[in-house]
């Protein structure tokens, strides 16, 4: 894993899902919430990323299939940004951009293994955006106040002149549970 403590971010990603706190996952955090709800949702235990070169048998993350054309050298297979991520009509994520068809700016070479997506559905997380060849490329959970996870990275185009749609919807979403929820936000 990329991340110091894979355990640990499994368990802030499981916690976040099961104690309705606003949660937001990009890139990386898509890749691990969607290994997170194979293993502690649908049960696969040894679900994981071809990343890790773990030996398992259930890869729920594999290295992206066809890479972006006249993509920067060296660059990821699916990096720049992307036009024409179609977005499930009445979705929390469509609530956000207010249109179907977006464009996004992505950086990764891992993608959800087209095989496992049923995954999500099963869990309750239904894909909300889908790659122009119809790959998944967002989650989310509409039983949730705020849980989205996208392959996308909206960091990379968010600025404080023109923060991007989905940022402003996480910080919204953290600041009323902020309100409801005063105590949960102190970290003792």
């Amino acid at each position: 894993s990329p991340y110091q403590s894979m355990d640990g971010m499994l368990c802030g990603i499981q916690f976040a899902r099961e104690q309705n706190w606003p949660f937001l996952g990009t890139c990386g955090g898509f890749q691990y919430t969607l290994i997170e709800v194979a293993r502690n949702v649908i049960g696969i235990a040894d679900a994981d990323s071809a990343e890790n070169n773990s030996g398992s048998k259930n890869i729920v993350i594999y290295p992206v299939a066809c890479a972006v054309p006249d993509r920067a050298p060296e660059a990821p297979k699916l990096s720049g940004r992307i036009s024409e991520i179609r977005l499930r009509p009445g979705s929390l994520l469509q609530s956000f951009y207010k249109q179907e068809l977006v464009e996004e700016e992505f950086f990764c070479n891992f993608e959800i293994n087209p095989e496992f997506e049923y995954c999500t559905m099963e869990a309750g997380l239904p894909t909300v955006a889908r790659g122009p060849g119809g790959e998944a490329r967002a989650i989310e959970s509409p039983s949730h106040r705020f849980f989205v996870a996208t392959l996308f990275q909206p960091q990379l185009s968010s600025t404080a002149a023109k923060p991007h749609p989905l940022i402003v919807g996480f910080m919204k979403a953290a600041t009323e549970f902020a309100k409801e929820k005063p105590e949960a936000t102190i970290l003792e």
